[in-house]
């Protein structure tokens, strides 16, 4: 994780000669400062198009609650959905069902009616006729008529008959009577669906549906066709001047025939050609259109129109009312002029150019190193990006979750870097998102109530189950500010207001569990170390600490008092301790390839470098940083944890082999290099760097005291500290001389908490 400082004076080095104009005529003339810019470009690119900055926003979304009745701002048209939904259905009702005709059964039923006419006029005597034939001609009342009455019947039937020895006339007659249908067709009752097309009317074709004609339903119905056949069959007898007896005799026997026989049904109900005329003529209804004039109301709500303005504001927006203003929205922005649409967009980009220059002065200012560093400046940018794009989105969606990356940006950011950063990249995500959306003060308040206790509430977190606790915190501060704010702007308090707060808890509590599942990824994806990473890494079952209390016991005591006191200073000057406790834990895994050389590690009277040239256990004294550096890369330890390793001695001097060798070269003609004598660093690079090596050179030498009186350990922290001073150990570091000041209390006083003097117990007499 990188340092957390917060003083102005930590922008350069101690000492830094360079004034602010040279530094930025530097920085003027500088390749990187020119393509940060163009990335910080490319970020306002990207987040006007993904926030659609070339048109103003939107302010309304599902289920959310107007302060104010809207009023069109122009004329407009609007579509009438439920206007254009009855006209359409009653132009489909208007339809007339489409029936196929095929009068093949009918001809069938004609041609056999002709041919039992032909049997009657061949029969030359009653008793030759076919019974079965006869009787279809005979009524149920003449059935029962004596065989001379039926005689009587039949010689004025055959009589008829042979007077048309062709039943030419006869056909004539049949053929007329039974024309209409022929035409028109034969039902029993109606095939379709009755609520849907009319029950009254048909449409009848033979080949085409084109060449429909209009029939009413009760010219077909065969009941109906039954009834009307005698008097058709009267007609046409008349017209053919065939009679004989009264008028009636052979019309009752046409129609008892007819009577006894099952009139064909000849029209089947064409449900696909109906379908497609029903389709067709709803599709040539045309929309109908609602105009509104300008400064009309705009009913948004699920009230009625005729409730008070006050009831209408208290329920949230419906999918009608919405699209309603969506419409008036759109001829809105579409009655813009190129001016000013120009205008906008131009205002549109100074706010990002606003917010990404406040922002990149409030780093430079506290922070430079996180705008120098690629891998800080572009994760800075992608998460600033990404967020406010999420939240655009989100927002415009009916799942209404836009607060949770709100959230999860200001807990991420605390996380990976500070809570003064993340308290301000916060408010600007609010701050550009609430713009976007086109909300008000009651949004912005709200989002960065939430925002600001994630990013407080961040800080220390070293369980992954503090992070749910954060979400929970959120909340119960978010739900109450949402109510509070609205009301004061003018909301009515409400059960859907209610609700609406209540749910911004949710979002908020789902951050803190989604993060609680992510974090893990983001470290991966951002190379960061967390707090909860880095107390993971540090248990002592890590292979390499195992290994570093079974070859070097006495370098992990070392290390784990030294973890103690640098933890405790780092954290008194505001820098991260946790990454300064777990990088004491293995700044000397090193010493585990030859602890024998190493002080702590030695027995009484046991010393290798007696045998040893001072150059040469220089070289294996200092080799324990190359050694540790590989040993942590090789078992894939953070960077950070690395970079203490290496940092931990900087370029010191190693004094005691450098005077032992100062003092042979006396008797040597070779000249003694104070270089040869010096650990590779690089020097800190960090605050917590600068302090993981004050402490160790304290902590180290405090062990060399025969006697650690708070004055003598007081005198040590602070000759140890002006040394590394005057080597320029600090320059690198951005560490302030205040700072140092206060870890060389803290250390001060850890030390003499570490070495206080225990009272003597006498000695137990035994009895």
């Amino acid at each position: 994780m990188v340092s957390h400082g917060s003083r102005k004076s930590r922008i350069g080095p101690i000492n830094d000669p360079d004034t602010i104009w040279t530094q930025a005529n530097r920085v003027w003339h500088s390749a990187d400062f020119w393509g940060r810019i163009g990335f910080v470009l490319a970020a306002m690119l990207l987040l006007w198009l993904g926030t659609e900055g070339w048109r103003p926003a939107f302010p309304y979304r599902w289920s959310s609650i107007p302060l104010t009745a809207p009023h069109a701002r122009v004329d407009f048209e609007v579509v009438d959905s439920q206007r254009t939904t009855d006209a359409r259905s009653r132009a489909r009702q208007n339809v007339l069902a489409l029936y196929e005709l095929d009068n093949k059964p009918l001809k069938e039923l004609k041609d056999k009616l002709h041919e039992h006419l032909f049997r009657v006029q061949q029969a030359k005597t009653f008793s030759e006729l076919d019974v079965a034939v006869w009787a279809g001609f005979l009524s149920e009342q003449r059935r029962s008529a004596s065989l001379e009455e039926q005689d009587v019947w039949y010689q004025q039937f055959r009589t008829a008959l042979q007077a048309d020895a062709s039943l030419e006339s006869w056909g004539r007659v049949i053929q007329n009577a039974l024309a209409p249908y022929f035409e028109r067709g034969l039902l029993e009752q109606v095939q379709h669906e009755l609520d849907r097309y009319s029950i009254s009317q048909i449409r009848v074709y033979s080949k085409q549906p084109d060449d429909a004609k209009v029939v009413n339903v009760d010219d077909v119905r065969i009941p109906l066709v039954k009834e009307l056949l005698k008097s058709r069959f009267s007609a046409e007898l008349r017209r053919e001047s065939i009679v004989v007896g009264d008028d009636d005799t052979l019309t009752n026997f046409l129609h008892a025939w007819i009577e006894k026989q099952t009139l064909p049904v000849t029209l089947r109900f064409a449900s696909e050609e109906t379908k497609q005329a029903a389709d067709l003529a709803e599709a040539q209804v045309p929309l109908q259109l609602r105009k509104f004039r300008t400064g009309e109301p705009i009913v948004t709500s699920g009230a009625s129109s005729t409730d008070t303005v006050a009831a209408q504001l208290a329920q949230p927006l419906t999918e009608p009312a919405l699209a309603l203003l969506q419409a008036e929205h759109d001829a809105f922005v579409a009655s813009w002029t190129w001016s000013r649409t120009l205008n906008y967009l131009v205002a549109r980009l100074g706010l990002f150019v606003a917010i990404f220059t406040l922002c990149g002065i409030y780093l430079w200012y506290d922070q430079p190193k996180w705008l120098i560093e690629w891998r800080h400046f572009l994760t800075l940018l992608m998460l600033f990006s990404v967020a406010s794009i999420s939240v655009y989105w989100l927002w415009r969606v009916p799942l209404r979750i836009e607060l949770v990356p709100v959230a999860l940006f200001a807990m991420v950011i605390t996380i990976l870097y500070r809570t003064q950063l993340s308290l301000l990249l916060s408010a600007a995500l609010c701050l550009v998102t609430v713009f976007s959306m086109g909300q008000g003060l009651g949004e912005f308040v709200t989002m960065a109530s939430v925002a600001c206790i994630c990013s407080f509430l961040s800080g220390n977190v070293r369980s992954r189950t503090r992070l749910i606790l954060v979400g929970l915190w959120a909340a119960v501060a978010g739900i109450p500010t949402a109510i509070y704010v609205k009301v004061a702007l003018g909301w009515t308090l409400s059960s859907p207001l209610v609700w609406d707060s209540l749910w911004i808890g949710l979002q908020v509590v789902f951050a803190g569990v989604a993060l609680t599942s992510l974090l893990p990824f983001l470290e991966k994806i951002f190379d960061f170390q967390t707090d909860i990473s880095l107390l993971e890494l540090g248990v002592p079952t890590h292979p390499l600490l195992a290994d570093l209390v079974q070859r070097a016991p006495g370098t992990y005591n070392h290390s784990i008092s030294l973890a103690a006191i640098a933890e405790t200073a780092a954290n008194a000057i505001g820098a991260n301790g946790v990454l300064v406790r777990v990088g004491a834990y293995f700044h000397d895994i090193g010493k585990v390839r030859k602890p024998e050389y190493f002080v702590e590690n030695q027995a009484k009277g046991q010393n290798r470098h007696q045998m040893l040239l001072p150059s040469m256990s220089t070289l294996v004294i200092v080799a324990h940083v190359k050694d540790g550096a590989e040993m942590a890369r090789q078992y894939k330890l953070p960077k950070p944890i690395i970079d203490m390793i290496e940092q931990h001695h900087g370029t010191t001097l190693v004094e005691y082999f450098y005077r032992q060798a100062k003092n042979e070269e006396r008797r040597d003609t070779g000249l003694v290099e104070e270089s040869d004598f010096r650990y590779p660093g690089p020097k800190p690079q960090s605050r917590e760097a600068a302090v993981m090596m004050l402490a160790d050179a304290c902590e180290s030498a405090s062990r060399a005291m025969k006697e650690a009186t708070p004055a003598r350990l007081e005198g040590l922290v602070q000759d140890i500290l002006q040394k590394r001073l005057r080597d320029g150990q600090f320059d690198e570091c951005g560490i302030t001389l205040k700072e140092l000041h206060i870890v060389q209390e803290s250390l001060i006083k850890s030390l003499n908490a570490m070495h206080h003097s225990r009272i003597s117990y006498p000695d137990a007499k035994t009895g």
